[in-house]
Order: structure tokens, then sequence, then C-alpha cells
């Protein structure tokens, strides 16, 4: 296992076994590659097996908790996903998808909340005159727009944590509170869109919390990484946070 494991073309950590009257993988073994040992070897548990019909969204939240998974075949185990797979083109659609559709519902709340587009005020003077710039130059090429349509992402999550009964909607009271909780989703966005690193963040944006919020239409656009070894867990928990925020927006009583 070892000389097979270790080959410098290989340099695995994790390698799947079976016995030799099997013809399907029954076992791991997890390698120790400073001490150039078998750390652990042991059976397969459910644990350590995905369907093939598993969905992305559970896909990312079973990784946040091992690192390697094993995708069950007609005949048994026929590959491995791990951690590094987030970062693969059809994550990244799915994760550009999801943000996209929570953009969507996030301007048709803020519309409903201020008809007379009066969300306008929470923007910063230069977020302002950018939205502005941009809806008289599509009106100009004859393009049916509004002005929640100019706005970023940045701005709109701007204009719910300026916006008391926005924000309480998402459970927070203050705008430091909101500014918190809207961070990781504009990191998420900023990854993708920007290929900036996974975990570093940068100067005030429009949303007041960083401009990494912007991130997550870029990676998929330049294929870039979005996610590291060091935090699935955080793209789980932003993936979660979505999911509720998006429940938020489309349940009765946030509609009211």
């Amino acid at each position: 296992i070892l000389r097979w494991a270790l080959d410098p073309a290989r340099s695995y950590s994790r390698v799947p076994l079976r016995a030799s009257t099997s013809i399907s993988v029954d076992g791991v073994a997890e390698l120790d590659i400073v001490a150039r040992r078998v750390a652990v070897r042991r059976p397969l548990t459910d644990a350590d097996v995905l369907d093939p019909t598993t969905t992305l969204s559970e896909l990312i939240q079973r990784l946040a908790i091992r690192p390697y998974l094993f995708v069950n075949g007609l005949t048994g185990v026929s590959q491995i996903v791990t951690v590094s797979d987030l970062n693969r083109l059809p994550v990244r659609i799915y994760l550009f998808a999801l943000l996209a559709h929570f953009e969507g519902l996030l301007a048709g709340l803020i519309v409903e909340h201020y008809p007379d587009e009066g969300w306008i005020a929470a923007l910063t003077e230069k977020g302002r005159t950018h939205v502005e710039d941009l809806f008289a130059l599509k009106r100009k090429d004859d393009i049916d727009t509004t002005r929640i349509d100019c706005t970023t992402l940045s701005q709109k999550l701007r204009v719910v944590a300026q916006t008391a009964e926005l924000r309480r909607r998402f459970g927070q009271e203050t705008k430091k509170e909101s500014a918190r909780y809207l961070k990781p989703v504009n990191d998420l966005r900023n990854r993708l869109a920007h290929v900036k690193g996974p975990i570093e963040t940068g100067e005030p944006d429009e949303s007041g919390v960083g401009d990494d919020l912007d991130a997550a239409r870029d990676g998929v656009m330049h294929a870039a990484p979005f996610s590291k070894r060091r935090n699935p867990a955080w793209l789980a928990g932003v993936e979660r946070q979505l999911h509720v925020m998006i429940g938020t927006i489309a349940s009765p009583e946030a509609r009211r």
C-alpha cells in the first residue's frame, strides 16, 4: 500500500482497499505521509459512502464533515470525491445559480418594501451615482430595466442592513448584526466573481461588510478555486444560510 500510494506520481493520503476475493472496495487506509506508514486501516461504513443521486447541496454539507467520500456504482464503489472537487465547475454553477436566485428574490423584497424606490437613499453617494448612471445608459440603449436591476448584490445587501424592517425579517436587530450575518454571502459571491482567496477580506464595500461579498460569479467565469481544504465547513455554512434566507423571503410571513 505504502509503495503504491507514496509514489511521487500519486502521493495519496487515503487509499481504497478491497479483499483479494472481492471485486469492490470494502475498506480504506489512511496514511501518515510524514511517518510513511498506514495510520488507520478500517472497513467502509455508511458515512464513507455517497449515493450517485446525491444532490450537490448534500455533497457540500457532507464534505464539510469528512474530507472524502466513496461514490457507489452499479457494482460497488466507482470513484472518490474529495474537498478539492468543491472547486469543480458543477459546484461553481450550482452556487452561482443559488446566489442568482437569492439576489432576484431579494430585489423583489426590496421593491415591495420601497414601491417608491426610496431604497436608493440607503446607498452611499457613490452607489447612488453608479445606479443612476447605469440606469440612464440602459434606457439610452432602449433596454427595459428598473433601478433595482442596476444594483449589485452588495448594494442590495446594504439596503437590507440599513432598513430595520428588512433586516428583522432575517433575525437581526441592528445594522452591525445584519452586516455580520450577510458578510459570508458577500464573501462567497466575491470568491466566485473576482477570484479572490477563499478566506481573505478586503476594504469595506457598498454593503459595509467588505468587498469580498461580490465573489461568486467570477470563479465560475475564470475557473479559480474558491474553496480550500481549510474551509469546506465555511462553504457549507454559507450554502445553508442562502437556503434559509431564500426560504425566509419566499414564506408568506416575509411577504407581508
